[in-house]
């Protein structure tokens, strides 16, 4: 009997509905059955639930997701990083792993423990890479020196998007990288009728009203500020037409929501956040109009990607990545990011002209189905995993002594921050104390100095 090829696929995103882990869930089960696939992801999250209910085997790896991080929380990532990637070497030896496969922008424990155990690895990225990742806020890193460090850790780089190679260093080869798109299920239009007036009976809206939605996570890189500004705009210019805004998805971001909150002021009838939904395609059915507001940042976008499936049409941001597909006036059309006034007039397009609608969204569903169909991107993973599990390791720029020591370093930043953050709280406490005790503050400050000299404090 043949052995299987076993994948080892690291996923740190704990979220059920997130686009990494739908096109992840999309890929495995696309696998053929020479191909054994294991996930590493947090063993209580939603998405681990998700995987073992489709029976795909998983493994409990207690990555704090550095997604939107405060310095507590990087602390404690990084002080657990050397014990995480000793469990990932375990795995890949125990296992017999052919490749490591990282489902994420920001993690380096598949790269290095792939490197340790001398096996391929892949980077699969889904963003710009840039200076704006969460990874970069709190290490003394630049996005030249990460960049150079993962290319050197892996095999090959998987951007989902052609655009996205030009977000890297100039500095890395350009055989390092190697494009595949996220795949997407080849949905039809279906009962867009049935699916418009169940959407407005959720929502309570009347039957005859015109619906603009956006779906995504709430996230400040959505920019779900410029649609409540351009639904603000709508409103404005067209009073009387029964327009409705409304956002399909998850909180991400708490203290973000807050602020969006704050900017509906008298939209708030108008504009609807209506959190995830079991069935997106048949939100995205219902509506009119969908309107992608996100910045620069996007590998492809999925949601756009579907929308133009069920013919809905599309009105976006220029946000990289998806221009491969949204081509202005061929199959959606765009404005700038942030650019409300444009953002308004090409959905005024669309409000006006119902056809043109239906031609950019008929001519963006073929794109879709001719690009981007399940099979056709499984068979181009299916083909790299063969490659490199046949070749094994190359010869890496990165010496394993130089990838040990990384860890160390990594996992002593961790180690030093958390310490200093222990002896901060204790200051603060004797302070609080002194206030109680009535000392003056100066001799309190005195005194905890004393007792906690390495306190990050020092006034």
């Amino acid at each position: 009997m043949t052995r299987k090829t076993v994948i080892l696929f690291l996923n740190p995103d704990p979220r059920r509905e997130a686009g990494c882990n739908l096109s992840l869930l999309s890929l495995i089960a696309g696998l053929d059955p020479r191909f054994h696939p294991i996930v590493a992801t947090p063993g209580n999250s939603a998405f681990a639930e998700l995987l073992r209910e489709r029976q795909v085997e998983t493994v409990d790896y207690r990555m704090n997701n550095w997604w939107y991080p405060g310095q507590e929380h990087f602390f404690r990532s990084a002080a657990g990083f050397q014990a995480r990637i000793r469990q990932l070497a375990e795995i890949i030896r125990t296992r017999q792993v052919r490749v490591v496969h990282t489902n994420a922008e920001y993690a380096f424990e598949g790269a290095l423990a792939a490197a340790q155990t001398k096996t391929p690895h892949i980077w699969n990225i889904r963003q710009i890479f840039g200076a704006d990742m969460d990874i970069l806020r709190f290490f003394p890193l630049t996005p030249d020196a990460l960049g150079e460090i993962m290319a050197g850790l892996s095999d090959r780089i998987v951007p989902n998007s052609q655009p996205l190679i030009g977000t890297f260093p100039d500095s890395i080869p350009a055989d390092r990288f190697h494009i595949i798109p996220s795949g997407v299920r080849l949905a039809g239009p279906g009962d867009k009728p049935a699916a418009r007036a169940a959407l407005r009976k959720r929502l309570a809206l009347p039957e005859t009203s015109r619906l603009i939605v956006t779906m995504g996570r709430i996230s400040p890189e959505k920019d779900l500020k410029t649609f409540i500004d351009t639904a603000r705009e709508l409103l404005r210019r067209r009073p009387r037409q029964n327009l409705h805004f409304a956002h399909f998805g998850s909180m991400d971001n708490a203290a973000y929501f807050e602020e969006l909150k704050a900017a509906l002021g008298s939209l708030s009838a108008a504009v609807t956040f209506a959190g995830t939904v079991a069935a997106p395609l048949d939100s995205l059915r219902g509506a009119d109009i969908l309107l992608f507001t996100s910045t620069s940042f996007e590998g492809l976008a999925r949601v756009c990607m579907e929308s133009l499936l069920v013919e809905l049409p599309v009105v976006s941001t220029r946000c990289l990545g998806p221009e491969e597909y949204l081509i202005d006036g061929e199959t959606a059309l765009l404005a700038d990011p942030g650019d409300v006034g444009g953002l308004a007039d090409q959905v005024e397009k669309l409000l006006d002209q119902p056809e043109l609608g239906v031609g950019l969204a008929q001519a963006g569903g073929r794109l879709v189905r001719e690009r981007y169909g399940e099979e056709r991107v499984c068979a181009q993973w299916m083909a790299l995993y063969d490659t490199l599990a046949e070749a094994g390791p190359r010869n890496r720029r990165m010496p394993s002594a130089t990838a040990e020591a990384t860890i160390n370093l990594i996992s002593l930043c961790g180690q030093l921050g958390e310490q200093l953050q222990q002896q901060e709280r204790r200051l603060q406490e004797v302070e609080r104390l002194t206030r109680i005790v009535g000392l003056p503050i100066q001799a309190g400050k005195r005194l905890a100095r004393a007792l906690y000299p390495f306190s990050g404090r020092r006034k």
